[in-house]
C-alpha cells in the first residue's frame, strides 16, 4: 500500500461522495455522509490492505483486456517513480520538504488567527439574561442543558464554540422580542455541540494543513462543512417538528440579509454559514427517516469503501511483458513459496530494467543500482514461486549481478505477478 495509491483511492471516494451527494442529499439521513467523509480520512491515513473482486481499479483492468489495450498502463506507478526520483536526489527533496512546510504554516498561522479571534469572542462574552429561560426550554424537550449561553457585540449570527467548556454566543442585537427567532438559533447551535462538530472541525483542519498540495482535500472540506450544518438543520427540526420548516427557513434567509460581511472564523460554527440555497432546499424537503431508509442507506457506506477503497485484484504495476522466460510447473495443486534462490541468473535488457531503478540518472554508474519493484509473470498453473532471483544486466560499459527478494505476490485473471526489490552490485 503506498501514499500515491492511498491519495488516488481516496480522491475517488470525495468525487464519488460528492456524486452521490448532489442525487440524495435529501434523501439520505446526515449520519450516512459522515460515515462517509470519515472513510476518506481512514483511507488517506492509514496503510492498509483490502482487496475485493468489484472495484473500480479490476473494472479499469478488465475493460482494458476486453477492448485490446494490453500495452496500456492503468497504474499510478509512475507517481511513485517520481517521488522516489525526488526522495533520492537531496536538493529535490529539501526543495519540496520546504515548499510542504511553508503551506503547512501559512494554513496552520491562518487558523491560528482564526481560533485566536474566536476565542476572543468567547472570552469577552458576556452572561445571557434569558440563559435560564433558555436551558428550561431545553430541559422540556430532553435536551442536556449543560451548555453555557452568552451573549456578544462583536458577530452578527449565534455561533457554537469551544471544547473544554463549550457555549453558544448569541448576538447581543438579536431579536430578543421574538421567541421563535431565539429557540431556532439556540436549537441549531445547540446541535453543533451535540455532535461533536467543534472539535471535528480541529481534525478537519489539521488533516487539511498537512494535505493543502491536493485539491480534492479542500472540496472535501468544504462539504464536510455543508454537511455539518444539513445535519444541524435537520437535528432542530426534528425538535421544532416539520411544520416548523417553513418559518426556520425564513429566519435563515433574514438572517443571512442582515449579516454583515466579516472574516471567516474556522474554530466555530454560525447559524448563517456555507451554501445557504442548499440549506434551504434541504429544510424544506426534511421529514423523519423510516427505519428501513436508515438501513438501507447503510449500503452506501460499504459500497464506496468497496469499490473506491480496495486494492485492484490485477497488476498495479509497470505491465512489462516477461513471458520470453520459460517457468516450468509442477504437478503439485497448491502455490508454495520457494524458499530457495533460483539457480539460474536471469539476464534483463537494460531498457526493461530501467524503470525499476531508484538512482538518479547522474549516479547510475555507481557501484550499486537499487531495484524497487521489478515484475515478473508467472502462470496460474505455477506452483513454487522462489523468493529471491539472481539478476544481470549491462550498462554503461559495466555488467551488473544481484540478488532480488520477493516483496509482494499478486494473482490475476490469468497470471501471477511476484514483485521483487534488491540491489545489483558491478
Amino acid at each position: 500500500m503506498t501514499y500515491v495509491f492511498m491519495t488516488v483511492s481516496a480522491t475517488l471516494m470525495i468525487l464519488a461522495i460528492v456524486g452521490i451527494r448532489k442525487i440524495l442529499i435529501n434523501h439520505v439521513p446526515s449520519l450516512i455522509f459522515g460515515i462517509l467523509w470519515f472513510l476518506v480520512v481512514i483511507r488517506l491515513c492509514i496503510p492498509f490492505d483490502f482487496t475485493t473482486n468489484y472495484n473500480i481499479y479490476n473494472l479499469l483492468y478488465y475493460l482494458r483486456s476486453k477492448l485490446g489495450f494490453e500495452s496500456f498502463e492503468i497504474s499510478w506507478l509512475w507517481l511513485d517513480r517520481i517521488i522516489m526520483m525526488i526522495w533520492n536526489n537531496p536538493i529535490l527533496k529539501i526543495c519540496c520538504l520546504v515548499i510542504w512546510l511553508l503551506g503547512v504554516f501559512f494554513i496552520v498561522f491562518r487558523l491560528w488567527k482564526s481560533y485566536r479571534r474566536s476565542n476572543k469572542i468567547h472570552k469577552e462574552s458576556f452572561p445571557c439574561p434569558y440563559e435560564n429561560d433558555l436551558k428550561n426550554f431545553l430541559a422540556r424537550n430532553g435536551l442536556k442543558a449543560n451548555y453555557i449561553i452568552k451573549q456578544s457585540g462583536q458577530i452578527q449570527t449565534p455561533i457554537a464554540c469551544g471544547i473544554l467548556k463549550p457555549a453558544i454566543i448569541l448576538p447581543q442585537n438579536f431579536d430578543t422580542e421574538n421567541s421563535t427567532v431565539w429557540i431556532q438559533a439556540l436549537l441549531h447551535e445547540y446541535m453543533h455541540l451535540k455532535y461533536h462538530h467543534t472539535f471535528i472541525q480541529y481534525c478537519i483542519i489539521l488533516f487539511l494543513a498537512f494535505n493543502w498540495f491536493n485539491p480534492f482535500i479542500w472540496i472535501f472540506y468544504m462539504y464536510v462543512n455543508r454537511d455539518m450544518e444539513i445535519a444541524c438543520d435537520r437535528g432542530a427540526l426534528k425538535v421544532l417538528g416539520e411544520e416548523q420548516k417553513s418559518a426556520y427557513a425564513l429566519q435563515l434567509i433574514q438572517a443571512a440579509e442582515n449579516m454583515v460581511e466579516q472574516n471567516e472564523v474556522v474554530f466555530h460554527n454560525n447559524f448563517v454559514q456555507y451554501d445557504l440555497k442548499e440549506r434551504i432546499v434541504a429544510i424544506m424537503k426534511f421529514k423523519k427517516f423510516s427505519v428501513a431508509v436508515m438501513a438501507a442507506s447503510m449500503l452506501l457506506p460499504f459500497s464506496v469503501a468497496t469499490v473506491f477503497g480496495a486494492s485492484d485484484n490485477y497488476v498495479f504495476n509497470d505491465e512489462i511483458n516477461y513471458q520470453q522466460y520459460d517457468f516450468s510447473a509442477t504437478s503439485e495443486n497448491t502455490l508454495n513459496i520457494d524458499t530457495t534462490v533460483s539457480e539460474d541468473t536471469m539476464y534483463i535488457p537494460w531498457e526493461q530494467l530501467e524503470p525499476f531503478v531508484q538512482e538518479p540518472v547522474e549516479t547510475r554508474a555507481a557501484s550499486s543500482l537499487n531495484i524497487v519493484g521489478f515484475c515478473v509473470e508467472y502462470p496460474l498453473t505455477q506452483t513454487k514461486i522462489p523468493t529471491e532471483l539472481r539478476l544481470t544486466t549491462e550498462q554503461y560499459g559495466y555488467t551488473y549481478t544481484g540478488t532480488v527478494t520477493l516483496v509482494r505476490l499478486d494473482k490475476g485473471t490469468s497470471k501471477y505477478y511476484a514483485y521483487y526489490n534488491g540491489t545489483l552490485y558491478r
